[in-house]
């Protein structure tokens, strides 16, 4: 019995040390991505973004259905 209940403990630990790695590795990514590329870039890159997905649902290219109807 204890020996199992270590053993969950240990793939727990595991666990954790997998996801905060996964959360640190992609912190760094961004704030590499962050120094990398001006500001200004980012900004510009948000609003073409939005005004792109303003222009589907306004073109209601958006009203493709995802799922076919049963």
């Amino acid at each position: 019995m204890t020996a199992s209940s270590s053993n969950a403990g240990k793939n727990l630990s595991n666990i954790e040390y997998a996801i905060t790695n996964k959360i640190n590795i992609r912190l760094i990514n961004i704030h590499i991505i962050r120094k990398t590329i001006p500001y200004k870039t980012v900004e510009n890159l948000t609003k073409l973004v939005s005004t792109a997905a303003a222009y589907v649902v306004l073109t209601g290219a958006a009203s493709i259905p995802s799922s076919p109807t049963r």
